[in-house]
């Protein structure tokens, strides 16, 4: 297939062309280096953050991306220091417990749209639409802390199940979901 969007990894026919698109167009991700986009690999928890912060300002130009964070395991003057800082401070996320964030822990599914979830609320975008989660088949997996953030994202059309009716909430994210749960997200608010 030929080479799309000028990645060698993603191709006219990948499902994810679109949101790969969608995501390099706004600035949201960049490519991984040496022209590829990586789309397979896991989403860090801390590459995460960073892509939602890049659509903070996208969105909100004057807003300043900035906090002080204070977990034990976000170094100073990292390329997500900032980012998780400012997540942390308008409590867009709690972290893992201990006063750890673990930036290089693979992003769940669950995790990215309760990071989302809070994300609304803290712009004051509605968080109402609640969609039945009962109907996926491993519904019942999604933790307590997450099922509000489950529902929305359901009924928002932000996450979509597999092809075999599974959520799969802790399961990693892919870079290429991750676009896709972005595109569906900023979709959803126009």
């Amino acid at each position: 297939a030929p080479v799309a969007l000028g990645y060698s990894d993603v191709s006219d026919s990948d499902w994810f062309k679109g949101a790969v698109s969608y995501a390099s167009d706004n600035g949201l991700f960049q490519g991984t280096g040496g022209g590829q986009f990586s789309p397979q690999v896991s989403m860090s928890r801390a590459m995460y953050v960073t892509v939602l912060s890049r659509l903070e300002q996208n969105t909100f130009p004057d807003v300043i991306i900035a906090g002080d964070g204070g977990f034990s395991d976000v170094a100073a003057g990292v390329w997500y220091t900032t980012p998780v800082s400012w997540a942390a401070d308008n409590d867009i996320v709690n972290g893992m417990g201990d006063g750890l964030f673990a930036p290089d822990f693979d992003v769940s599914r669950e995790q990215m749209v309760t990071i989302l979830y809070r994300y609304c609320v803290y712009n004051g975008y509605a968080v109402s639409e609640a969609g039945n989660i009962d109907s996926y088949h491993d519904a019942a997996q999604v933790a307590e802390w997450a099922l509000d953030a489950m529902r929305w994202a359901c009924g928002a059309g932000v996450i979509k199940g597999d092809d075999m009716g599974n959520l799969n909430p802790q399961a990693s994210a892919t870079r290429a979901e991750a676009a896709q749960m972005l595109k569906n997200f900023c979709e959803a608010l126009e």
